[in-house]
């Protein structure tokens, strides 16, 4: 009996599946954020008067055209309604013991 649950964690994770990508929302926001960052410090350093509303806008809109474009990307490419990171492969078994 202890040889068979040695043998099923042995498979189980020699079965785990690969490391998933990153999203493009994770990446998309967090340019958003390198962005404002950015505007900040150009601000502070050399006294750029910029207006906020304009710039946030600005950079909403682009993120969102971004989003958006991600989104029609993925769906392009088959990989969107339900079918995980790899566009519906599985490399799992299940098996009734």
């Amino acid at each position: 009996m202890g040889n068979d649950f040695q043998n099923g964690f042995e498979q189980d994770f020699q079965d785990t599946p690969e490391l998933s990508r990153p999203r493009a929302g994770t990446i998309i926001w967090g340019l958003t954020a390198i962005a404002v960052g950015l505007l900040v410090l150009a601000g502070l350093w050399w006294s750029i008067s910029l207006n906020l509303g304009y710039v946030l806008i600005a950079i909403l809109i682009g993120s969102g055209l971004a989003l958006v474009a991600a989104g029609i990307l993925n769906v392009l490419r088959g990989k969107a309604g339900g079918e995980g990171n790899g566009g519906g492969k599985t490399t799992e078994t299940w098996t009734d013991n």
